[in-house]
This record gives C-alpha cells, structure tokens and sequence, in this order.
C-alpha cells in the first residue's frame, strides 16, 4: 500500500451502481476525479470534474488498478484515463 501522501494527485473513476432487493441495476452513476486528500480514516476525498467533493470509504486505491487504459463515462464526452477504477453496489437497507 502506498503512504496516503503518494496518492494525492492521482485519478480515480468511480462507478456507482444501485440496486433494488432483487439485485436489479435501478441507476447508475459515475464520475471522475482527482485525489485531494486520503486518510486511513476519513477516506480518500475527491475533486471531480464538476469541481464538487466526493468522500470515498477509507480503501486502498492500490486494490483497484485499471482494467483498460481509457474509459467512457456518462457526464464526460472526452475518455478519461485513471490511475485507480472503483466502483461499488448499493443495496437497499433490509426489511426486518
């Protein structure tokens, strides 16, 4: 793992999928940004393009390396190329 310095700066594309109880895909989301600031217990705070703040959980972005060397994605007409590619499924809370 790299120190929590070594990553501000770097890029990340996250996607975002949510998920009714079925595990059926209801929306997805997602976006591209810079590393601002990461703490092993705060998280990793992006800058996005958009020039919003996006807080991921705390991980390490080292797990997550790209698969390609450019994507698509929805709110950007041009690809991006990111250091790190995470995404993550939301499922509903649980009915007691």
């Amino acid at each position: 793992m790299q120190t929590n310095a070594a990553y501000i700066g770097r890029s990340v594309l996250v996607g975002i999928r949510h998920l009714d109880a079925d595990g059926n895909e209801t929306a997805f989301v997602d976006f591209f940004g810079i590393v601002e600031k990461s703490d092993d217990r705060a998280g990793v705070l992006l800058r996005r393009s958009d020039g919003q703040t996006y807080n991921l959980p705390p991980i390490d972005l080292d797990d997550y390396p790209p698969n390609h060397s450019s994507y698509g994605i929805q709110s950007q007409p041009e690809r991006v190329t990111p250091d790190f590619v995470v995404t993550f499924d939301v499922h509903p809370p649980k009915k007691n």
